[in-house]
Protein backbone atom coordinates (compact mmCIF):
# COMPACT_ATOMS: atom_id res chain seq x y z
CA UNK A 1 0.00 0.00 0.00
CA UNK A 2 1.34 3.34 -0.83
CA UNK A 3 1.31 6.06 1.91
CA UNK A 4 0.12 9.33 1.20
CA UNK A 5 3.50 10.81 1.24
CA UNK A 6 4.95 8.74 -1.18
CA UNK A 7 2.44 10.13 -3.33
CA UNK A 8 3.96 14.08 -2.98
CA UNK A 9 5.50 15.73 -5.86
CA UNK A 10 6.84 18.24 -4.00
CA UNK A 11 9.12 18.27 -0.09
CA UNK A 12 7.25 19.94 2.50
CA UNK A 13 8.87 23.47 3.55
CA UNK A 14 8.13 23.89 7.85
CA UNK A 15 6.98 27.02 8.41
CA UNK A 16 4.98 28.57 11.02
CA UNK A 17 2.41 31.04 11.19
CA UNK A 18 -1.07 31.55 13.48
CA UNK A 19 -1.40 34.81 10.78
CA UNK A 20 -3.97 33.24 8.40
CA UNK A 21 -7.40 32.74 7.84
CA UNK A 22 -9.59 30.29 5.68
CA UNK A 23 -13.51 30.24 5.10
CA UNK A 24 -15.39 27.50 3.01
CA UNK A 25 -16.96 29.54 0.46
CA UNK A 26 -16.85 33.15 -1.02
CA UNK A 27 -19.93 34.16 1.10
CA UNK A 28 -18.76 32.72 4.48
CA UNK A 29 -17.01 34.64 7.16
CA UNK A 30 -13.07 34.10 7.62
CA UNK A 31 -12.07 32.35 10.55
CA UNK A 32 -8.09 32.41 11.89
CA UNK A 33 -5.94 29.56 11.22
CA UNK A 34 -2.22 28.06 12.16
CA UNK A 35 -0.24 26.55 9.39
CA UNK A 36 2.95 24.57 10.06
CA UNK A 37 4.15 24.02 6.15
CA UNK A 38 3.47 24.39 2.62
CA UNK A 39 4.99 23.14 -0.71
CA UNK A 40 4.20 24.67 -4.55
CA UNK A 41 1.15 21.57 -4.30
CA UNK A 42 -0.35 22.72 -0.69
CA UNK A 43 -0.13 23.67 2.81
CA UNK A 44 -1.16 21.78 6.39
CA UNK A 45 -3.88 24.18 8.38
CA UNK A 46 -4.43 23.53 11.76
CA UNK A 47 -7.81 24.70 13.24
CA UNK A 48 -10.81 23.24 15.61
CA UNK A 49 -13.50 23.26 13.12
CA UNK A 50 -14.46 20.32 11.72
CA UNK A 51 -14.68 20.12 7.81
CA UNK A 52 -14.94 17.33 5.10
CA UNK A 53 -12.70 15.60 2.76
CA UNK A 54 -13.48 17.44 -0.64
CA UNK A 55 -14.53 20.64 0.91
CA UNK A 56 -13.60 23.58 -0.83
CA UNK A 57 -11.67 26.20 1.01
CA UNK A 58 -9.84 29.66 0.72
CA UNK A 59 -6.63 30.69 2.64
CA UNK A 60 -5.62 34.14 3.05
CA UNK A 61 -2.17 35.49 4.13
CA UNK A 62 -2.92 37.98 6.77
CA UNK A 63 1.09 39.56 5.84
CA UNK A 64 0.64 39.80 2.55
CA UNK A 65 3.78 40.31 0.70
CA UNK A 66 4.60 40.69 -3.05
CA UNK A 67 8.28 40.72 -2.73
CA UNK A 68 8.25 37.77 -0.31
CA UNK A 69 9.98 34.32 -1.40
CA UNK A 70 7.79 32.05 1.18
CA UNK A 71 3.89 31.45 1.57
CA UNK A 72 2.91 35.82 2.00
CA UNK A 73 3.98 36.19 -1.56
CA UNK A 74 0.12 35.07 -2.80
CA UNK A 75 -2.57 37.13 -0.67
CA UNK A 76 -5.13 33.82 -1.30
CA UNK A 77 -4.67 30.52 -2.08
CA UNK A 78 -7.86 28.41 -3.43
CA UNK A 79 -8.27 24.37 -2.86
CA UNK A 80 -9.54 21.57 -1.41
CA UNK A 81 -9.27 19.63 1.79
CA UNK A 82 -7.32 16.37 0.85
CA UNK A 83 -6.94 14.64 4.31
CA UNK A 84 -7.75 14.94 8.09
CA UNK A 85 -6.12 14.50 11.56
CA UNK A 86 -8.00 14.48 14.04
CA UNK A 87 -6.29 15.42 17.71
CA UNK A 88 -9.51 16.11 19.67
CA UNK A 89 -8.69 13.29 21.46
CA UNK A 90 -4.87 15.15 22.39
CA UNK A 91 -4.84 17.70 25.74
CA UNK A 92 -3.92 20.70 23.48
CA UNK A 93 -5.51 22.75 20.69
CA UNK A 94 -6.42 23.13 17.65
CA UNK A 95 -8.32 19.58 17.65
CA UNK A 96 -8.06 19.20 13.40
CA UNK A 97 -4.75 19.54 11.25
CA UNK A 98 -6.24 19.55 7.49
CA UNK A 99 -3.94 18.70 4.21
CA UNK A 100 -5.08 21.71 1.65
CA UNK A 101 -4.06 20.53 -2.11
CA UNK A 102 -4.09 23.94 -3.84
CA UNK A 103 -5.90 23.86 -7.12
CA UNK A 104 -3.16 25.15 -9.12
CA UNK A 105 0.71 24.49 -8.39
CA UNK A 106 2.28 27.61 -6.79
CA UNK A 107 6.28 29.19 -7.50
CA UNK A 108 7.74 30.66 -4.37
Amino acid sequence: MTGYSEKRRHDRIHYETSRLMYKKDSKAPYSYAAMTNYSPGGLYLRTNEYMDIGQPIIVKMEEYDINATGPERYDYYYGQIRWIKNFHTKSYDPSYGYGIQFDTSMIF
